[in-house]
């Protein structure tokens, strides 16, 4: 009789922590669509070309953020715009796991060879500011 109540306490928890990675999936969603709202999605290309073709950072270095904030964030961004900030409107997706923020950065520096210090990485508050301390540092390496 024992086992079976084990197997059923088990059973519920599991059950229990299903409904709230599905409850937590939906605000999610929800909040991206809010915090999205009104905007036209682009293809990181094409958010390459809108915001940073003319601005001398290489595409290369905005392609690979995109991509890794992506991954990072485990969430597709094609209405992610260079003055969307990490402490405001994106606060939400570091908040589904609090060490996005420094996996974030470990990701970046892994893939551009660089080190960015615990005072960069605090100052960094946007995107566009992202990009152009990773342009930066690469800048000053060649």
């Amino acid at each position: 009789m024992t086992a079976i109540y084990s197997l059923l306490l088990f059973l519920g928890l599991v059950a229990l922590v299903w409904f709230e990675i599905r409850r937590s999936e939906r605000a999610r969603k929800r909040k991206l669509t809010d915090t999205f709202a009104g905007r036209k999605p682009l293809t990181p290309e094409q958010f390459y070309q809108r915001y940073y073709a003319d601005s001398g950072v290489p595409p290369e270095v905005v392609l690979a953020i995109h991509r890794i904030l992506e991954q990072e964030l485990e969430t597709a961004l094609p209405y992610l715009q260079p003055q969307d900030s990490f402490a405001g409107n994106l606060r939400f997706l570091f908040e589904f796991d609090s060490m996005a923020d420094v996996a974030l950065v470990l990701a970046i520096e892994k893939h551009f060879q660089i080190q960015i210090d615990d005072q960069e990485a605090e100052a960094t508050r946007t995107v566009a500011e992202l990009i152009q301390l990773v342009a930066n540092m690469l800048a000053k390496d060649q």
